[in-house]
């Protein structure tokens, strides 16, 4: 459609099946409305909304890259200060100097790893979307993973239902996704346990994935912030992979929410609107 300016129009339709008295279909209602400005407000809010999260994420980012890069510097200060003027070098002081180049090794590592999934997180890639199966999706990723669930004494329960509809993703995304949750799930577990997944199709003809462990579960104050970038209880985590995952999510209009009690497990809940059933805008 276009507008009285020539330019082209982006409109929103609804429709309406009419019936008469007796509920016999007469015909159908299509309503189309030009949602320009509705979609100019939408993402001045989302500019808005971004640039106070990303103030807030620069500040976590820098200090969390920084507390690492303080380590390293100070591992090489007392190297330099311990080796200066020292001609022979014994075998313990070889010792412990190895030590301090493997622990800021370590550290570095730990640097480049956050580095790598914040590119991650602030990338907008390219989606190579194609006709994905959820089923399939997560019986790939329980076949890369079964390894490390099998040494964490971790058993597998599958609920997959037979009637699921495909949806509309990039594959390695979507595997991305359930690696990230299982992954959690597997910490959360450190002494073994059980993984309950579960696919259904939701009467809103969405795609609904449950996964469900039995391990020691989120406290209250720390589920209100598990999708904080950089937020994490684990000793060595980086705070970044279910912000990613929440992100993955929600580019393909999605939407995901955690349940957990202590002591009693936590329990993940996927939704993907079904191909058939995504909107889109249309341009005419």
């Amino acid at each position: 459609y276009l507008g009285k300016d020539g330019k082209q129009v982006q409109m929103g339709f609804s429709a309406s099946i009419l019936e008469n008295k007796e509920h016999k279909f007469q015909g159908v209602l299509i309503v189309g409305r030009d949602i320009r400005e509705r979609l100019k407000l939408d993402e001045i809010a989302r500019e808005a909304s971004k640039m106070q999260a990303l103030s807030e994420f620069v500040a976590s980012t820098a200090h969390e890259i920084n507390n690492p890069l303080n380590v390293i510097s100070a591992n090489i200060q007392y190297l330099i200060e311990g080796l200066e003027g020292k001609k022979k070098i014994s075998a313990k002081t070889v010792k412990e100097i190895l030590g301090i180049l493997h622990m800021s090794d370590e550290y570095t590592g730990r640097c480049s790893s956050l580095i790598r999934k914040l590119l991650v997180f602030s990338r907008e890639e390219k989606m190579q979307k194609t006709i994905v199966d959820i089923n399939s999706s997560l019986e790939n990723t329980l076949s890369l993973l079964s390894h490390q669930l099998e040494i964490c004494k971790i058993k597998v329960e599958k609920n997959f239902s037979t009637a699921m509809p495909k949806i509309m993703a990039d594959p390695p995304q979507i595997d991305q996704i359930f690696t990230n949750i299982i992954l959690n799930a597997k910490e959360a577990m450190a002494e073994g346990g059980e993984l309950v997944i579960t696919t259904s199709n939701s009467r809103q003809n969405q795609v609904k994935i449950s996964i469900k462990d039995n391990g020691k579960g989120i406290h209250p104050q720390d589920l209100s912030r598990v999708w904080e970038p950089l937020y994490t209880t684990h000793k060595d985590g980086m705070g970044m992979g279910l912000s990613i995952t929440r992100a993955l999510i929600r580019a393909y209009q999605g939407d995901i929410k955690i349940n957990s009690r202590l002591s009693e497990g936590t329990k993940a809940i996927i939704t993907f609107p079904a191909a058939e059933a995504r909107e889109e805008i249309l341009w005419i």
